[in-house]
């Protein structure tokens, strides 16, 4: 059983129990939004900020982030993150505040969402993320992957879905843990894309723990 399986396993025994509630399915049937009651979401973010598991930030003024957390006294918390969620429809995080906001060198991070932010690079900052596991770039302008990938190597899941990449560079294949590759780009049939697809390195077949 792959950790998507049993991460949907979870998933499932909570809706099942009424604790999650499925906001939008995909043609296939597969959970694309989900939504927590009010009363289940205030409890757990109270829960989340008793434990200091999670700040949440609803400003969008990424750039002040570890300002803010120095200012309540949680002294070292960017260096100890372990995940970095972005949500909005329109992100406003772009490429000179996440280089910011990654600059304090978060060693320990290894989850990184950025689905829908105002990207069209990556920042270098992203790729000295040596324990990275998850990676999303889904919904931005993201173009080229930098030979620099091959830096995360402990990388299982990266998802490029509706961003403009065209083509993997060959330090993809150093990521010998990657388990699933989303790459279903935004197709421009004015450009290439109609003809040639999506470039692979060719050896991308010696990723053996490539399941997707």
């Amino acid at each position: 059983m792959t950790m998507v399986e049993v991460a949907n396993g979870y998933l499932n025994k909570l809706i099942n129990r009424s604790l999650i509630q499925v906001i939008k399915l995909d043609l296939d049937g597969s959970i694309i939004y989900c939504n927590i009651h009010d009363i289940w979401q205030e409890i757990i973010l109270t829960k989340t900020r008793e434990q200091n598991l999670v700040m949440l930030s609803t400003s969008g003024d990424y750039t002040r982030l570890k300002e803010n957390i120095r200012r309540i006294a949680i002294h070292g918390f960017i260096e100890n993150l372990r995940s970095l969620l972005i949500f909005g429809y329109r992100n406003p995080l772009n490429e000179s505040s996440l280089s910011k906001l990654l600059s304090a060198r978060p060693k320990l991070l290894n989850v990184l969402d950025l689905g829908r932010a105002e990207l069209k690079s990556i920042p270098k900052e992203v790729f000295k993320l040596f324990h990275l596991k998850y990676l999303n770039l889904q919904d931005t302008g993201v173009e080229i992957i930098s030979q620099s990938i091959g830096n995360l190597q402990n990388l299982e899941y990266l998802n490029l879905v509706n961003t403009l990449v065209m083509a993997l560079p060959i330090g993809i294949l150093k990521l010998r843990k990657l388990r699933e590759l989303l790459v279903f780009p935004e197709c421009d049939y004015s450009k290439n894309f109609a003809v040639h697809g999506f470039k692979t390195p060719r050896e991308i077949g010696r990723l053996l723990s490539l399941e997707v």
